[in-house]
């Protein structure tokens, strides 16, 4: 009898010891994983899309095309913080997807990671954004993309004189294929806040840079092959010599293109105020280029294509080549038009001559452009160098229309010769 009270006393405090475990523990106790909710950290996988431009593109490859990053950016756009979280672009099957890990706090913030197989507090790659913060993508790292001068030398300023007192910077026109801040550049076309980030699947990702390419032609035409609907204008290197008592390889030339800003606000999608924040690109690192040969078929056909009607130029001359100038644009903006000076030199028995040339044939009509490529083509009579360099008679001339320089720029005289034909892509 006495066993058995013992055991019922025993009982009756072992599960009130229980009981008072239970209740002093109870803070600790965790909800089963489905019912958290705040401070889950999930993954968002999403693929992006950029503008296609395919049906402008021609035969001569203009426009860009695919989307080259291997990695993107998230920045703030709500605030002035700093960094970014580095997504890496999944190129498998060209779906140019990314993933990034996310988390909501109980105060609504959130904290986006670009690790996306290790817990967000144990990553170092990620962000903390307010309740109310917005985010953009880039393909840019900083918030703000500046042009790089030439490393290794002194810069340069430059002053067109008959436009204003103005000196701009001298900027090298880059390769746009190597790494670099003259590369293309990519931004989200909206900003987004939390609730878009949670169940985002597809970015839009504009190409906010348009392309400049300069191609200079000197060509025969007195000498036009008419072939069906196709007339072509040619001059070969003996023919040169023949017309000008110089060889091609006495001549040089680079070219200047402006005014292109020396920064852009990432951020905010807008260009930089005042003529301060522009400058001009310069071809060939600013050296003088030998003339060589250079080419332009209108009217369908590539290289080694058959031509379907228009005009094909065949001469010497000089171009910005697969050096084009690849620089961010707003679309329309009309303050700063294409400028285009081009410095042709003729060696003259080892006392060049130097004189310069305005293209000014078509620069109202190229208007800045994003997620384009402008080709603008001036061709010439070779007759016209005879001509405006004073090179014997210049009398056999019939389609000279060049006249005595009557200002300089930088001290050089200023060609007034007129192009035979000029032909604008884009814009």
């Amino acid at each position: 009898m006495n066993k058995l009270i013992y055991n019922v006393i025993g009982c009756a405090l072992f599960g009130a010891s229980i009981l008072m475990v239970s209740c002093s523990d109870a803070e600790d106790i965790k909800l089963p994983e489905e019912e958290l909710t705040n401070s889950d950290e999930f993954v968002v996988t999403v693929k992006t899309e950029t503008q296609d431009n395919s049906s402008r593109a021609t035969a001569q490859g203009i426009g860009f095309t695919g989307f080259d990053p291997t990695e993107i950016y998230l920045h703030s756009f709500s605030s002035e913080k700093d960094g970014y979280v580095t997504l890496a672009i999944d190129k498998n099957g060209g779906n140019n997807s990314f993933s990034y890990r996310m988390r909501i706090n109980e105060d609504d913030s959130y904290v986006i990671s670009g690790d996306v197989d290790k817990a967000i507090d144990d990553s170092s790659n990620k962000l903390e954004f307010g309740a109310g913060e917005k985010v953009y993508f880039s393909s840019w790292k900083e918030n703000v993309w500046e042009c790089q001068r030439p490393t290794g030398e002194k810069p340069k300023n430059i002053t067109f004189s008959h436009f204003d007192d103005t000196s701009y910077p001298l900027m090298w026109i880059q390769d746009r294929t190597k790494e670099g801040n003259w590369r293309e550049i990519f931004r989200s076309n909206m900003e987004f806040g939390r609730a878009q980030l949670e169940g985002m699947t597809t970015l839009a990702m504009d190409r906010i840079v348009g392309g400049y390419r300069v191609l200079v032609i000197f060509t025969d035409f007195e000498n036009a092959n008419h072939t069906g609907e196709t007339t072509s204008y040619e001059i070969d290197g003996n023919e040169w010599e023949s017309l000008l008592g110089t060889e091609v390889s006495d001549w040089s030339a680079k070219i200047y293109l402006g005014k292109f800003p020396l920064e852009y606000d990432l951020r905010n999608n807008a260009l930089p105020a005042g003529d301060k924040n522009y400058g001009y690109y310069v071809s060939s690192k600013d050296e003088y280029k030998t003339f060589n040969q250079t080419s332009w078929v209108e009217g369908g056909g590539g290289e080694g294509e058959e031509v379907t009607g228009g005009a094909s130029y065949y001469g010497f001359g000089t171009s910005t080549d697969a050096e084009y100038l690849c620089t961010p644009v707003i679309n329309g903006e009309t303050d700063n038009l294409l400028d285009v000076y081009i410095l042709f030199t003729y060696k003259n028995n080892g006392n060049p001559i130097t004189k310069i040339y305005h293209e000014t044939s078509y620069g109202s009509d190229v208007y800045p452009e994003q997620n384009y490529i402008h080709y603008l083509i001036s061709v010439f009579d070779v007759r016209d160098l005879k001509n405006i360099f004073g090179l014997g008679d210049t009398a056999s001339s019939n389609y000279s229309r060049s006249s005595k320089p009557t200002r300089t720029i930088n001290g050089y005289e200023v060609i007034d010769i007129k192009p035979r034909e000029v032909i604008c892509i884009g814009g």
